[in-house]
């Protein structure tokens, strides 16, 4: 499950998945939550389906769907702070930084004894293929250019491809807060 060597090529056409492996291991940027820390653990899967339409036009059709699962652990320094922010109240503002559904957040502790907090949530979007954000798009305009597929929507989105006959690869090129998705997404030119 590998990110694709960027190649360029005509992305024009009525595209479906016909298979993905989106691996998520890093950080993720928690800042806006106001925790005593920066940033927090991330790791997960992410599966698409769905087609995928660039018309010559330039507009896109995105009739997607991303899902999945993520893990978010933060360490005992992310509640360092004056506020009372305590694990059991962070599943709602994870929803809304990450737009995740039914996320549990409960207390781990770890090898050394120090309790953290554990947050799982699930990821089940349409539109915005391969990326998790909390305002997904169905439509937008699209540039490539270098290997580069740059989608303008409610948020802009880009993706590294390499189109190949009939084949095309895309890896998420994502933004913050969640920038650490790799692997790949086919996708096959229908005729």
């Amino acid at each position: 499950c590998q990110a694709i060597t960027a190649c360029g090529g005509e992305p024009a056409g009525v595209w479906s998945v016909t298979s993905s492996c989106l691996p998520i291991d890093g950080t993720i940027d928690v800042i806006p939550l106001g925790l005593g820390c920066a940033d927090a653990d991330l790791s997960g899967d992410l599966t698409v389906s769905g087609t995928w339409t660039l018309d010559v036009d330039g507009s896109v059709h995105d009739a997607t769907t991303t899902q999945g699962e993520l893990g978010i652990l933060l360490k005992p320094r992310c509640f360092d702070v004056a506020t009372a922010v305590t694990c059991d109240r962070l599943a709602t503002p994870f929803e809304n930084l990450l737009g995740l559904g039914q996320v549990v957040c409960e207390e781990v502790t770890d090898k050394l004894g120090r309790v953290n907090c554990y947050c799982v949530g699930e990821v089940d979007q349409q539109g915005s293929m391969g990326q998790v954000t909390p305002a997904p798009s169905m439509s937008g305009s699209y540039e490539a250019s270098a290997g580069v597929l740059t989608v303008r929507d409610v948020e802009q989105g880009a993706y590294l491809y390499c189109v190949e006959r009939d084949i095309l690869l895309a890896t998420p090129d994502s933004q913050e807060p969640l920038n650490i998705i790799t692997g790949s997404i086919v996708l096959q030119r229908e005729l």
